[in-house]
């Protein structure tokens, strides 16, 4: 079984569904705008020539590595084998990389004089800085490692012609070592590499950012990182602890489905993962297991407290698991309300909001905008102290999450939909 995930940067394109001989193809567009200051990998760019009476130095950034590992070939310092497993892992097509090398290359010319920096990049390749654009910066602009971003066509082949617009990104002067010491200054440069889409399993979605790992300007399997939000988030930070870093070779668990990444597609528009078992352990406190209580902090008032499932009376208790940064969940919300105006005689009704400490304050707006009057019990997912206890006890790993609970405390359902909690209730 294989789960696909198409990304059409800069297209926008709702999400598609269709099912072929056993694979899942799950289609979905959108403009990556939450990354304008991320960046590829940043390295010192060459020096190509240096001007000291000027103050001044032309510099150039390779955007493939494959010329650089033919160079070391043709020196013999890398073996015939050798050189057929980069083959394999590169995409190295050695009958036409020659010819694209120089598309390859962005030069730059950076000036520093009076306080001001001047950057000229040539974006068409025509080896003079004379016929391209001219950017001006203040050196108060790259204090804090800001960077200037260059828009630029990159062209490669692969047994065919492709062309890549990118976001490189120059950093002058940047408090980093120098690798050249006759450099004048510093100067690094990356391009922006991060490819953004959305994975649907189910009811749920994952957002997947995937990024090159190396200097190049195309994607494969071996060459390509990626990181996985929890569900049903609207973004997540890349590189941020709270979001391992998966590689070919890793395996995925996303709810109680196991993944692997099988392919990856050369612009990166396309990622297929591989289904390769199922996490039977993940798949949380089902229908028919008995809860006794809960321990915890209410949100509006901060009073901590037992809850108890088993009670006299014949009321149900009903719990919602949903969160500010969760799109369904949001989306849901005018709906939970009159599910619950509907229910009130028969219903305890208990929220977990699953948040960063640093989003409660939008938590409790949601609160107050949807009229969500009963207890909110939150569950801090970044707190030394305040754990996600009962999303840990519970192994909710999808959002929303409805439980019906009966007067002994047994799980009557559990579900994203409340259609099914009404059907019990009627």
């Amino acid at each position: 079984m294989k789960i696909i995930l198409f990304v059409f940067i800069c297209v926008i394109h709702q999400t598609t569904f269709s099912q072929d001989q056993g694979s899942l193809y799950y289609v979905y567009g959108t403009k990556d705008t939450a990354l304008q200051t991320g960046s590829g990998t940043l390295s010192p760019l060459q020096i190509v020539s240096i001007n000291k009476d000027e103050k001044s130095q032309v510099v150039t950034y390779k955007f493939d590595m494959r010329h650089s590992l033919m160079q070391q070939f043709y020196k013999k310092h890398i073996s015939p084998d050798s050189i057929q497993q980069f083959a394999k892992f590169y995409l190295l097509d050695t009958m036409n990389l020659k010819k694209w090398e120089k598309e390859n290359e962005l030069q730059l010319y950076m000036q520093l004089t009076k306080g001001k920096w001047k950057i000229i990049a040539d974006v068409n390749r025509s080896g003079t800085f004379t016929d391209d654009p001219v950017y001006f910066r203040d050196t108060s602009f790259f204090a804090n490692r800001n960077g200037l971003f260059i828009p630029v066509k990159v062209k490669f082949w692969h047994y065919g012609e492709f062309e890549k617009s990118i976001e490189f990104k120059v950093l002058p002067d940047a408090q980093l070592p120098k690798k050249y010491p006759e450099a004048i200054f510093n100067t690094w440069g990356g391009a922006r590499k991060i490819m953004q889409g959305k994975l649907h399993i189910g009811l749920d979605s994952f957002l997947v950012k995937l990024y090159l790992n190396d200097l190049h300007v195309f994607y494969s399997k071996y060459n390509s990182n990626y990181s996985v939000s929890n569900v049903n988030e609207n973004d997540f930070q890349l590189f941020s602890t709270a979001y391992p870093v998966y590689s070919r070779k890793d395996s995925l668990y996303i709810g109680n489905q196991i993944l692997i990444l099988d392919t990856v597609s050369i612009l990166g528009d396309t990622i297929v993962f591989r289904k390769v078992g199922e996490n039977e352990a993940m798949k949380g406190v089902q229908p028919g297991a008995l809860l006794t209580s809960v321990f915890g902090k209410h949100l509006i008032t901060g009073v901590y407290e037992d809850i108890y499932f088993k009670r006299r009376d014949s009321k149900y208790t009903f719990l919602h698991f949903w969160g500010s940064w969760c799109g369904p969940c949001i989306a849901n919300l005018p709906k939970l309300k009159t599910f619950v105006s509907n229910n009130t005689e028969k219903l305890d009704i208990i929220s977990f909001p699953f948040e960063q400490q640093q989003d409660t304050l939008k938590t409790k707006k949601l609160i107050q905008q949807y009229g969500l009057n009963w207890k909110q019990i939150i569950q801090l997912r970044d707190h030394p102290f305040q754990k996600s206890d009962i999303v840990k006890q519970l192994r909710i790993e999808h959002f929303p999450t409805y439980m019906l609970i009966d007067s002994s405390g047994k799980i009557l359902v559990r579900t994203s939909k409340l259609e099914k909690i009404t059907e019990v209730l009627q």
